[in-house]
């Protein structure tokens, strides 16, 4: 179902080369002149326990219990309720970083162990099969593995521990306590992402972000970067919200603003007249820049110190770059729009670049968009209608209207983006 797409890996030095400068902007006259009132982030989270959820899709109801001795202190033995265990999916109970992530031979056999920060972590073990891999982000809700039966379990059941500087603790399932008595649960384990995606525009000639709530309010508005930038939307420190950045296309640059406002990075990258892209293209919580060589269809993508990692073929000429989670790994991949065809291409793995996803969407006069529209962890794909200034966001691999909303004015440049 390639349809035309031309994929081939590219191989050698990326041609544009790399030009970086990091964070070194103390008297940079090329942003002196940026006026900055970008809208206050709150924290990623709260300090104290995090909001822990049943480790089981949403929905599920399953039976909690224990037994004298079990270790750590506050270990919970959950099983589905009526049956049918081996296999189901285990979710994350928080959002955090996985820590471990084997099939070891220990007590514990396949397990995973998150990392939430505050000294808090999450522990669960004999999985008979692994879904995320160390070092890899994961929200509330993601699948981390497969129940099983691995280690020294005597029957197919999810082990699962609390644990605060490495001492246990008693389980909470959405604020709910386990007392060691048996009873049952009910997964309220729903927002993979926590959050679906927002939208908003930006206004090249007065370099002005506008952000909106769901139903199309403004929630926060910057200035930011010099009239004929392009602007950015990223992750850039971890922390679950994102912020803005701008691309010179004159100069190939690369301007990020922290939390603050401030601009906290500044690189090139690539040639004038490439495509700026964003993307956390390993799966550790934050996004890195990438450009997109519309002649040679070329993608380049760096890492968290700005040097470039990866490149990659990708479509034909007149195609629109794309990056995306498509399948809700935590790790972007890319992908391109066909205007001609109003249609979406695109790959779970960069290697290769062969089509996973073929998504027809919106009119071919339209812009294409990316977002998390339902909160599922899976990045979806949608059109900007430019005439009436409204954003449609496509069901997942379907056609389907999943989210619309009006924002901005007829004109404004469509951005998306976790507020």
């Amino acid at each position: 179902m390639s349809r035309g797409v031309r994929s081939r890996a590219t191989v050698g030095t990326f041609r544009g080369g790399l030009h970086m400068l990091k964070a070194r902007l103390t008297g940079l006259t090329v942003m002196a002149t940026i006026a900055l009132s970008l809208l206050a982030v709150p924290p990623a989270h709260a300090a104290g326990r995090p909001d822990f959820q049943l480790p089981v899709p949403c929905g599920e109801t399953w039976t909690a219990s224990t037994y004298a001795g079990h270790n750590p202190n506050g270990s919970v033995d959950l099983n589905h309720y009526p049956g049918d265990d081996y296999g189901r999916p285990v979710t994350a109970s928080a959002a955090g970083t996985v820590e471990v992530a084997e099939a070891g031979s220990s007590w514990a056999g396949t397990h995973v162990r998150i990392n939430h920060g505050g000294g808090w972590t999450t522990h669960y073990a004999h999985l008979s099969a692994l879904d995320v891999s160390v070092g890899v982000h994961v929200n509330a809700g993601q699948v981390v593995g497969r129940l099983g039966n691995t280690g020294n379990s005597t029957g197919p059941h999810l082990h699962f521990e609390e644990t605060l500087n490495g001492v246990g603790q008693q389980a909470t399932f959405d604020g709910v306590g386990f007392n060691g008595s048996t009873r049952d649960f009910t997964s309220r384990n729903c927002a993979v992402s926590g959050k679906p995606t927002g939208v908003g525009v930006y206004r090249p000639g007065d370099s002005f972000f506008a952000v909106s709530d769901r139903v199309g309010n403004t929630v926060g508005s910057s200035v930011f970067g010099a009239a004929g930038d392009v602007p950015l939307v990223g992750d850039w420190n971890g922390d679950g919200q994102d912020t803005f950045g701008v691309y010179r296309p004159g100069s190939a640059y690369f301007y990020l603003s922290n939390d603050n406002g401030s601009v906290a990075v500044a690189g090139g990258l690539g040639n004038p007249g490439d495509v700026p892209l964003v993307g956390d293209w390993n799966g550790d919580g934050r996004d890195t820049i990438a450009v997109y060589q519309p002649a040679t269809q070329d993608f380049a993508w760096t890492d968290d110190n700005l040097n470039v990692v990866g490149t990659q073929r990708m479509g034909v000429a007149g195609d629109v770059p794309l990056v995306g989670d498509w399948n809700g790994d935590g790790r972007d991949t890319i992908g391109v729009y066909r205007p001609s065809e109003a249609s979406f291409y695109l790959t779970d793995a960069v290697s290769g670049a062969h089509v996973d996803h073929y998504v027809a969407f919106g009119n071919h006069d339209e812009q294409p968009i990316v977002g998390d529209w339902d909160g599922d962890g899976s990045d979806e794909v949608g059109v900007y209608r430019s005439a009436t200034a409204e954003f449609f966001g496509a069901a997942h691999d379907s056609s389907a209207v999943a989210y619309g909303v009006r924002f901005g004015n007829p004109g404004d440049t469509p951005i998306t983006g976790t507020w």
